[in-house]
């Protein structure tokens, strides 16, 4: 973290507004993700944001994630990334301790099915999207992930999706499978939290998962820059 602090000074010399900083290393992802280090994004708050607003990335799973970040940290805002992608309406008051952690938000499915609806209105493949059915796809993948674990035949159909009408019936599917007395109160965050662990220190080298198709992992691959070369600091 020293390094990096050495380097955001002459980020803002050059002209950055606000930093936003993610409390994990470049070498924390996969299943080496472990927990994320607030403490790292306090240090930088404590030395930098009388300078520029300092923003939080990382560990933010509800909105009680973002009122702890901001206490712990100091920072003048929250943002989330892979949390968001999952379930989109994470900063409403679900699966949070005024709700006893039940999910009082739209259910996995209902968000999907808007999506899609979405995906007709504005079709991803134009206004520079360019990934098309992989792009849809891949939200999609993010949105059911925990319900494509357990059906096998909706994983299947998922893969085989060659248009927004095969992916709704990937939903209907889902929906049958689950049958009429689904509860949505018992979903949590599924995909975001298969590589994070509670514990300092802990990774989920061990942790059995499904493959992803190469669809979802190419596209996710390029959304997030996995290829790109780093430098600078760690965090």
């Amino acid at each position: 973290i020293s390094d990096s602090i050495a380097l955001y000074p002459r980020l803002i010399d050059a002209g950055a507004s606000l930093l936003t900083i993610h409390g994990r290393t470049r070498h924390q992802k996969g299943q080496l993700t472990g927990k994320v280090d607030w403490n790292a994004i306090k240090q930088v708050v404590d030395a930098l944001g009388c300078r520029i607003p300092i923003i939080a990335n990382g560990g933010i799973s509800s909105m009680d994630d973002v009122r702890a970040c901001i206490a712990q940290t100091g920072v003048r805002g929250v943002m989330s990334s892979e949390g968001v992608l999952e379930y989109p309406a994470l900063f409403m008051e679900t699966n949070v301790a005024t709700t006893e952690g039940k999910r009082t938000g739209p259910s996995r499915v209902t968000l999907a099915r808007e999506y899609l609806e979405l995906d007709l209105k504005f079709p991803n493949n134009c206004g520079g999207q360019g990934s098309g059915l992989k792009c849809a796809k891949t939200h999609l993948q993010h949105f059911l992930y925990a319900d494509l674990q357990p059906f096998p035949e909706a994983r299947t159909a998922m893969h085989e999706s060659h248009s927004n009408e095969d992916m709704v019936k990937v939903c209907d599917l889902i929906e049958k499978n689950y049958g009429e007395k689904y509860d949505k109160s018992g979903e949590e965050l599924g995909w975001y939290n298969r590589h994070r662990c509670e514990k300092e220190g802990e990774t989920k080298l061990d942790f059995k998962q499904v493959e992803l198709d190469e669809d979802f992992g190419g596209c996710f691959g390029g959304m997030l820059g996995e290829n790109a070369e780093c430098g600078g600091g760690d965090y």
